[in-house]
């Protein structure tokens, strides 16, 4: 069996707003079914050909994956974050100046 990392770029944080997926083996099994977790999926498998579906907003990724020592996939959804970027500046609510230090964590709907 290989350990193999299914990552979704530009999904959410933790575990919002990540995306299902479904693993089916070549006999059409289901093998797994449940979420990513801050964009990843940690599982182990063995050398075979598998039917990933993986969803989230009404995007689907329906795809193959062949299992055979590469541990690491990559897949992108169409209207990810990645995609998008959004400039603006974020202002202080009492002093109205400027935030130039911080961390903010915003994710789709």
């Amino acid at each position: 069996m290989n350990e193999i990392i299914i990552f979704f770029r530009g999904l959410g944080y933790h575990n919002i707003c990540q995306a299902n997926i479904l693993l089916y083996d070549d006999l059409n099994n289901l093998v797994y079914s449940g979420k990513t977790y801050n964009g990843k999926l940690k599982i182990r498998l063995n050398d075979n050909i598998y039917r990933m579906i993986a969803s989230i907003n009404n995007e689907i990724i329906d795809t193959n994956i062949y299992v055979n020592g590469n541990n690491k996939y990559c897949f992108n959804f169409k209207r990810s974050i990645i995609y998008n970027s959004i400039t603006f500046i974020l202002t202080d609510y009492y002093y109205n100046l400027p935030i130039e230090r911080g961390e903010l964590l915003i994710w789709q709907k």
